[in-house]
């Protein structure tokens, strides 16, 4: 009877593995959507210098923090082995600090970024590995809140983004895959203040540049049409 089972267990798990690799080998790089959510840690070193000027010693931030992101992307196929993507990605960090007069003041920075990719793809047996490079414009927000004095300001800039990235995509079935992707980027974004309407963040002579590098990991699902 035992024999009669294992033999069984085998025999399905074979015929299950053969069934797979059919499905998974004959998937070919074709329309498809993906989104999901990820952490990346962002450099924003003007505002690493103007939170740390005003900040009580045992306040003050380091260089690189975590932020939070989410995505969403349309990816369509050139050939078997390149293709390109339409992405748009929403960054956003809060920075919290007490001020040396006693204030708590709170920094909410918030980046979008539409970006057109051009990938190099490997198949193979139930797996894509993509290479992307993408490049797009970029658009930041700043809002400044000093919650015991009730008072808020918002500033805003937008500049020009490049990233880089490495993807790699799991079959569940035939249509639907994981997704994990590993990236690294740079926003070339202007000084708040420069120009306009938008007031002077900085009580230094130079005013804060948002420019901002970032490196982070993303987790997600991925469909194919």
């Amino acid at each position: 009877m035992r024999r009669i089972v294992l033999y069984m267990l085998i025999a399905g798990a074979v015929f299950a593995q053969e069934k797979s690799q059919k499905q998974f080998s004959q998937k070919e790089n074709s329309l498809a959507a993906s989104g999901g959510m990820g952490v990346a840690v962002i450099n924003i070193q003007d505002l690493t210098e103007y939170i740390n000027l005003r900040a009580a010693a045992n306040e003050r931030i380091n260089d690189w923090n975590t932020g939070v992101e989410f995505f969403g992307d349309c990816e369509f196929p050139i050939t078997d082995e390149w293709g390109a993507k339409i992405e748009y990605a929403y960054l956003f960090k809060t920075f919290t600090f007490v001020a040396l007069s006693s204030s708590t003041n709170d920094l909410f920075f918030a980046l979008h970024s539409p970006t057109f990719f051009v990938q190099r793809i490997i198949s193979g047996t139930g797996y894509f590995l993509k290479f992307g490079a993408g490049i797009g414009p970029r658009f930041a927000g700043l809002v400044q809140t000093v919650s015991t004095f009730g008072t808020s300001s918002s500033y805003f800039n937008s500049g020009l983004g490049i990233e880089g990235e490495i993807t790699g995509q799991t079959a569940f079935d035939e249509n639907f895959f994981g997704y994990i992707s590993g990236r690294a980027g740079a926003e070339f974004l202007g000084s708040v203040g420069s120009s306009g309407t938008i007031r002077d963040i900085s009580n230094l002579q130079s005013r804060v540049n948002l420019r901002t590098y970032s490196a982070g990991i993303r987790f997600g699902f991925i469909y194919y049409f």
